[in-house]
């Protein structure tokens, strides 16, 4: 069990920094530009570092038994956890998608940037490959974060049963 709580320990951290500062990020462009769906999407992004800071405390709690849960982390670990492991799904598939059809792909990415006279950062099917592996490597630590978050809570919630009892 001490490896799984490293494990959704570290994974907790990585989300919570780099989802945190993707979140940030894109506060910052959403009000720049005044697009609406890109609120739509900051705040359906922010569920991740909002569940891996409700697992930190859980962590916390579990390390440090003195210290409750409050009675938004359990909510936090569950709920949002589930909607989480619903992105991470989503990253996976479309990594799988970059990885599998990279040239049709490639083709509409620049047909969408000359339509809407843009760069396209993305010019060879080797670099829109590596973004698939990149992609599909966060749906993981995603999905695999939420997933060992919600055990733990189950299992802390045996163990303090079993204690009362």
């Amino acid at each position: 069990m001490k490896m799984v709580r490293t494990l959704g320990r570290i994974l907790a951290w990585f989300n919570l920094i780099y989802w945190g500062f993707g979140v940030v990020s894109g506060l910052l462009q959403a009000m720049s530009m005044g697009i609406p769906l890109a609120w739509v999407v900051v705040v359906l992004m922010a569920a991740i570092p909002l569940n891996s800071y409700a697992a930190l405390q859980l962590h916390k709690s579990i390390r440090r038994p003195e210290i409750k849960l409050s009675h938004n982390t359990p909510v936090g670990i569950r709920y949002v956890g589930s909607f989480v492991v619903f992105i991470g799904i989503t990253f996976v598939g479309f990594g799988v998608l970059l990885l599998e059809r990279p040239q049709d792909l490639l083709q509409l990415f620049k047909e969408q940037a000359t339509n809407m006279n843009q760069l396209v950062s993305l010019n060879t099917v080797d670099q829109l490959r590596s973004l698939g592996v990149f992609v599909v490597v966060l749906g993981i630590v995603m999905i695999a974060s939420a997933l060992l978050n919600m055990r733990l809570l189950r299992w802390y919630f045996l163990v303090r049963k079993s204690d009362v009892s």
